[in-house]
This record gives C-alpha cells, sequence and structure tokens, in this order.
C-alpha cells in the first residue's frame, strides 16, 4: 500500500470513529458524583433526569447517555426512523 492510501484510511477510520454515538456522547456529558457536566456547565444529580431524543444515531446516544448518568435516569422517551 502506498503512502497516501495509508493515511486516507487512516483519516477516514478517524473520521468514523469521531462521529460514533456512545463517544459524541461521551465527549458530551462528564459525570463526577453527583454532578453532571454538559457544555462547562454544571448540575446537581438528584434522581431528576428525564431523555428525550430522536434521529438516526438516537439509540447509541441514548444506551451511552443512560450509562454515564445511571441511577439518575426518571424515564426517557426516543424515536428512530423506520
Amino acid at each position: 500500500m502506498s503512502s497516501l492510501d495509508t493515511r486516507a484510511r487512516a483519516v477516514f477510520s478517524a473520521a468514523v470513529e469521531g462521529v460514533q454515538p456512545n463517544i459524541v456522547v461521551r465527549r458530551s456529558l462528564e459525570r463526577h458524583g453527583d454532578k453532571l457536566l454538559v457544555g462547562g456547565q454544571s448540575f446537581t444529580l438528584t434522581n431528576n433526569l428525564y431523555l428525550v431524543g430522536f434521529g438516526k444515531a438516537v439509540l447509541g446516544m441514548a444506551a451511552e447517555a443512560e450509562r454515564i448518568v445511571g441511577d439518575h435516569l426518571i424515564k426517557g422517551v426516543v424515536s428512530v426512523p423506520h
């Protein structure tokens, strides 16, 4: 394989990995104990979260968000196109 081909494949792989739903959510949500950081803002977690989402990638994103916030999630609804 040529060097250009190898670099093109590496760029493609990085681009695909960078838009994986779980990775996108992990970059946006951070949990530290009972604090949730979202876009630089801190929120106190007290079993007070509702999850709403829609779109093609929402299933993976919702699963990762649920994994991060855990027991603080009260209810959620997601709509995935058929």
